[in-house]
């Protein structure tokens, strides 16, 4: 395991741009990340693609927002799935045109996400260090440390 590429991506998932909905941090996008790597965990994500409709996936991020944030309600699954593309470590491989935000969407429809997304991903080498329990093991300590404990702190 490439110890440089393991604190890279660390300090990439820390900078997970977060949302903010009325003055309320909202931690969607790196609950999702934990659900993804929860998923590799369990053998349900065998190869770098995550599909929009996949229920498994959608049923683990429900769960981590239960867990981790029960006071607030989750962002649709389509939200963090689509946002993330904005960080540096995740894309979705488009079949038709992407979505652009504009004054009247910020966010596409799952019907857009049918007809136009394939699939996302993580880069191949997060994809490969993710392979690895250990490193699961930090990059969900990561999460939930510096994103919801430090809330709540």
């Amino acid at each position: 395991m490439d110890s440089f590429q393991k604190k890279y991506y660390l300090v990439e998932v820390s900078k997970t741009r977060c949302g903010n909905s009325r003055g309320r941090i909202v931690n969607a996008k790196p609950l999702f990340v934990f659900s993804i790597i929860q998923a590799i965990e369990k053998k349900h994500l065998l190869d770098n693609r995550f599909f929009h409709s996949d229920e498994t996936l959608k049923e683990l991020y429900l769960s981590a927002c239960q867990l981790y944030e029960p006071w607030y309600k989750p962002s649709p699954f389509i939200l963090p799935y689509y946002h993330l593309s904005k960080d540096s470590y995740y894309d979705i491989k488009w079949s038709g045109k992407p979505f652009y935000p504009s004054p009247h969407a910020h966010s596409p429809s799952a019907k857009y996400l049918n007809d136009n997304a394939e699939y996302a991903f993580f880069d191949e080498a997060f994809w490969e260090l993710l392979q690895d329990a250990s490193v699961r093991e930090e990059f969900k300590e990561l999460i939930i440390n510096f994103f919801i404990r430090k809330k709540t702190d």
